[in-house]
Formats: C-alpha cells, sequence, structure tokens
C-alpha cells in the first residue's frame, strides 16, 4: 500500500501571538494522528487489513483543512480564531485519547503465525470497537468544524494571504474543493463577472404542487426528477434586472452540497411567457438517495398528530431544528439572505429504501429549504419592499412586516423567522391552517398569540414577538426542554439579546452575526440530546 505523503503543519510566516497558539494545538493534533496510523500500520502488518484505511480517510480531510486554517490564520479575527482553538482543543483530546487506547492493542497485538489465530480475532473485535467509536467523535467534530470554515473561505479573505498554498495543496478534502468552489461563484458575482448562464427551456413532463405549499415537482420523459417553484415579475422591478438576480441565485445554488448544506442544488431555470402566468421557473435536483418530499407544513396539519400527538422523538425533532439551523448558516454565507422561512419552504424527503421503517411516519427525513423565489443577494436592488402578506407576516420579525417595513433584510431577520418554526417543531402544530377554498387562516390553536381579542385582525407586531416569547419560556421547556427552550428564545430576540454586540442590521458584520449565530444557536443545538 502506497504510503500518503504528509506535508508538515508548518506555521503561519510572521506569526503573532494570537495565532501560535492555534498552531501549536494543530501540530499537536497531527502528532497524534500520526501516531495512531503508525500503530494501525502495525496492527495490519501483523495481519488485520481494516483498521489502517478507516481511520485514515476521515483524519486525512481533517488534517487538510485545519492545515488551511493554519495557513489563512493571520487573517482571521480574534473571536473566530478563539473559536476554531477551542475546537482545536476538543480534537486533541479525541486523539490523544484514541493514541492510549490504540498503543494497548499495537504493542499485544499478536503476530500473524497461524497458531494465535484465536486471539488475533478477539482483540481485532475490540479495535474495531475502538477504532469506531473514534471515527465517530471525528464525524460529529467535523460537523461543528465544518461551520466555521465555510465562515473563513466564504466570508473572510484568506486567499489574500501569501501563506496559503493553491488548491490542490489541500486535495484530501472534498469539502474545501466545493467550498472553494462555492466561494469562487460568489466572488464572480461580487466582481460583476458574467457567472454563464443556467437558463434552459422549459422542460416538458407533469408537474403536481405539493399538499400545503406552493412547490411542485417535476418527473420528465428521462425519469430524472426536480422540485420547481415559480417568482412571478414585479411591476416594481425590471425584468432584466429580476432575470439577472435569478440567474446570479441558481448560479451559486448549483455549487452547494445538499446533504452537507440543506440546500437543494441549482439545476437551471426557464423564462414563462404564457397568458396566465410571466415570470420565471426555478429548478432544483433532488437529492441522491432521497425522495418523496412534503412540507413541513403538510407534516404539521397531518390528522394524525391531533389523535396521537407528536409522532416524532424529540431527539428526531432536535434534528429536525439542526438540519435547518445548517441550512440557514450556509444561506448566509453564501452572501444571501431567504426572506420566506417557514414551514411551506421547509422540504422533508424520504431516503430511498426497502423498508417501511425510513418512511413517514416512522422517520421525519431529511430537510431541505426552498422558497428562493423570496432570496436575494446584497446588492444595489435590495429594498426594503415586502408583499404585506398576514400569513407571512406572522413569520417576520416585526421591524420587517407589513408594506412598508422599517428596516432592511438582514441576515438576523432569517433566525427571527427560524425561532417561529422551531416553536411549532416543539409543539408539533402548525400556526396555520390551509384549505384549497379559503386560503390560510390562523389555527385556533394559536388565535390568541396573533389575533387581537373579539376580532379577526392581527395584533400589533411587537406583541406579536412578545406573545411567541412566552410561549417559548412557558410552553416549549414542557415539551422541549429548557435548553431548547432557550435555543427558540435566543432566535426571536436576535436583534437584540446576545446578538445586540454585532450592532445595527443595517451596518452589520456579516462574519461577527454569523460566529454569533454559531456561538448561540448552533454549538448549542448540536449538544442536545436525550
Amino acid at each position: 500500500m502506497a504510503e500518503r505523503v504528509r506535508q508538515e503543519m508548518l506555521p503561519p510566516q510572521n506569526a503573532d501571538p494570537r495565532t501560535d497558539m492555534l498552531h501549536s494545538v494543530a501540530s499537536s493534533c497531527q502528532s497524534h494522528g500520526s501516531q495512531i496510523e503508525l500503530y494501525l500500520r502495525r496492527i495490519e502488518d501483523a495481519g488485520n487489513n481494516n483498521l489502517f484505511l478507516r481511520f485514515t480517510g476521515p483524519f486525512s480531510e481533517i488534517e487538510s483543512e485545519i492545515q488551511f486554517v493554519v495557513d489563512s490564520a493571520s487573517s482571521l479575527s480574534k473571536a473566530l480564531i478563539r473559536q476554531l482553538a477551542c475546537l482545536f482543543q476538543q480534537l486533541e483530546e479525541i486523539l490523544a485519547s484514541t493514541s492510549s487506547d490504540i498503543a494497548i492493542y499495537a504493542e499485544s497485538y499478536p503476530s500473524s503465525d497461524p497458531y494465535y489465530s484465536g486471539r488475533r480475532i478477539e482483540m481485532d473485535v475490540d479495535l474495531a470497537g475502538s477504532i469506531g467509536d473514534a471515527v465517530q467523535k471525528l464525524e460529529a467534530w467535523h460537523s461543528l468544524f465544518l461551520q466555521r470554515l465555510f465562515l473563513v473561505v466564504l466570508l473572510g479573505e484568506p486567499f489574500a494571504e501569501p501563506n496559503v498554498r493553491s488548491n490542490t495543496d489541500y486535495k484530501h478534502s472534498k469539502a474545501l474543493r466545493d467550498i472553494f468552489n462555492m466561494r469562487q461563484a460568489v466572488i464572480s458575482l461580487r466582481q460583476t463577472q458574467s457567472p454563464g448562464t443556467l437558463e434552459i427551456d422549459s422542460l416538458r413532463g407533469q408537474r403536481d404542487r405539493l399538499p400545503d405549499s406552493q412547490i411542485f415537482t417535476l418527473q420528465d420523459g428521462q425519469g430524472s426528477r426536480y422540485i420547481v417553484e415559480y417568482r412571478d415579475v414585479d411591476e416594481a422591478v425590471q425584468l432584466s434586472i429580476l432575470k439577472e438576480t435569478i440567474r446570479d441565485l441558481m448560479y451559486v445554488l448549483s455549487q452547494t452540497d445538499p446533504l452537507r448544506m440543506g440546500i437543494l442544488r441549482g439545476f437551471g431555470f426557464s423564462q414563462l411567457h404564457q397568458s396566465t402566468q410571466n415570470g420565471f421557473e426555478l429548478l432544483y435536483e433532488f437529492p441522491m438517495g432521497f425522495s418523496k418530499p412534503r412540507s413541513l407544513r403538510n407534516m404539521l396539519l397531518d390528522p394524525e398528530n391531533a389523535i396521537k400527538g407528536p409522532r416524532h422523538s424529540i431527539s428526531e425533532r432536535f434534528e429536525l431544528a439542526r438540519q435547518l439551523a445548517r441550512a440557514i448558516l450556509f444561506i448566509h454565507i453564501t452572501k444571501n439572505v431567504h426572506k420566506s422561512v417557514r414551514p411551506e419552504t421547509i422540504l422533508l424527503f424520504e431516503p430511498d429504501g426497502s423498508s417501511d421503517k425510513v418512511r413517514y411516519p416512522y422517520t421525519i427525513g431529511q430537510a431541505y429549504i426552498v422558497g428562493f423565489e423570496n432570496m436575494r443577494k446584497d446588492g444595489p436592488y435590495s429594498t426594503r419592499k415586502s408583499d404585506g402578506e398576514w400569513e407571512k407576516d406572522i413569520y417576520r420579525h416585526p421591524d420587517r412586516q407589513g408594506l412598508d417595513p422599517e428596516k432592511s433584510y438582514s441576515m438576523r431577520h432569517d433566525i427571527y423567522s427560524l425561532g417561529v418554526v422551531f416553536l411549532e417543531i416543539a409543539m408539533w402544530k402548525s400556526f396555520l391552517d390551509w384549505s384549497d377554498k379559503r386560503g390560510y387562516r390562523i389555527n385556533d390553536y394559536v388565535n390568541r398569540i396573533f389575533n387581537m381579542e373579539g376580532g379577526k385582525s392581527l395584533k400589533p407586531p411587537r406583541e406579536i414577538q412578545s406573545a411567541l416569547m412566552k410561549l417559548s419560556r412557558q410552553q416549549v421547556p414542557l415539551s422541549m426542554g429548557t435548553k431548547f427552550a432557550g435555543i427558540v428564545e435566543q432566535c426571536l430576540d436576535s436583534l437584540e439579546g446576545s446578538f445586540a454586540a454585532c450592532g445595527d442590521v443595517e451596518n452589520e458584520d456579516e462574519m461577527d452575526v454569523g460566529i454569533r449565530y454559531i456561538e448561540v444557536v448552533l454549538d448549542k443545538l448540536e449538544k442536545l440530546s436525550v
């Protein structure tokens, strides 16, 4: 077996004290990883041929990524370096503990002599368990680390640093390759370069609307499946400007990693010229290995919920919340805001498989955020204009409700909307009912939260926010625990509270908001378990 060539974990040139610890811990991680590989190589030579590659696969990817962070450390903020250093210390503990465990086996592992075959089999079982546990911990750590890595690459400027090597020097990391591609897409749009076009002719095939959503599915003549959504032409926006915005959006989304980011990969768009509809059709690929999408709204409105109550464990709902929170982070890192986070724009796909146990209602499924007809890129055409639709306003921050909102849209407004969705997940009840005849109406369950007493008009926006905060404090702890309730409250208080240090939304720093969001929402969600 060819040896993998390892590059030395070099410190950044002209390192300053704030990066010294980062490099020191990263070097220690590499040292422990190298020692584990030496032990596993010794065991492999003695007759076990499975463990070396099982460990080196995930570790090689992580090693490339921490080298990239070390190379670009001088361009990072103190807050981000502090987070990364803490994460590297956690990785160091995982690797040091694993190295100590494997050393015991390596020193006593019997030779390949057939006489020792029984003892080797017994030790192999224990070794496989130890390596499996280590790999599981590495994968959990990697998930947390990638959130910071996306911030480093997409919101920072590490490529301007002389220490950063070429992309090929980090070839062991698929995540970095994907992020580099995403960054290049964002940079080309920022520099007003033409990214090429994903405009296509409208595909032929049956379009079926998903229940309780304005999202459609399409299967073409070759059997390929797509998610379809529509963007009507707003008379206040020039057609050419809207087309450019959609082109840029689809270009960036064509670079996504759906499973990691929780965002469907963009396939293309077409302009519609019909008497009944004038606008654009946006198409997204089905995620590989998943099918049978349904909206979260449809799942929350399942009549069986009223009979049986929540049909999914708290652990599954924690995982759904984590998936949505990660997707929001990745949307923001691509220099976009969504503007319409609500159950209709959240799709849940079932994993393909023959067993009913992977399908609804046994599992919730894998979540993806869509509804990108309202997504917009920061730029000169970003306005405060809103549609003023009440069924959407109840998911919007008070500053963003009505036809003439007080504030321009911010990353933190999406975080607020996420908090409202978290409330529905916690209670496993929909705030809205839907019928084709009557349209939307507020669910009787939450009528007192949104409606004025004795009338059908909505309460003032700030009163709605206060009522939702009260619900998060009083009801969510009973259904999902106090820690999840605290996360919901942080989201609903996203313009004040823990996010106040990020400044006014009109002048906020995206990196600061991203770091704070990871600290007060994502990190806490990752630690939840029952």
